[in-house]
């Protein structure tokens, strides 16, 4: 199998389970707000990926470029047109 196939066997794979989660989590906890879940989710999302785009930041250089590529390249990797 080539990098590209195992990539998007792993990807379903991963949106599989994301949707397992959710739907474990709505079975166990029956009063839960599913909206206020997936904002749950989404924060804690959010919270990984400012960690790692600070890793990816030079301070000293102008920061609007820098997101830029950061979100054209995480869309890239999600196989969106960016």
């Amino acid at each position: 199998m080539d990098e590209k196939k195992k990539l998007e066997v792993l990807s379903n794979i991963n949106r599989a389970a994301h949707f397992e989660w959710r739907r474990a989590v709505l079975a166990l906890c029956p009063d839960l707000d599913p909206v206020v879940l997936i904002k749950k989710y989404w924060e804690e999302v959010a919270k990984d990926t400012a960690q790692y785009y600070l890793t990816k930041i030079d301070p000293e250089r102008d920061l609007a470029p820098q997101f830029a590529r950061l979100f054209v390249s995480s869309s890239v990797v999600m196989g969106e047109d960016a």
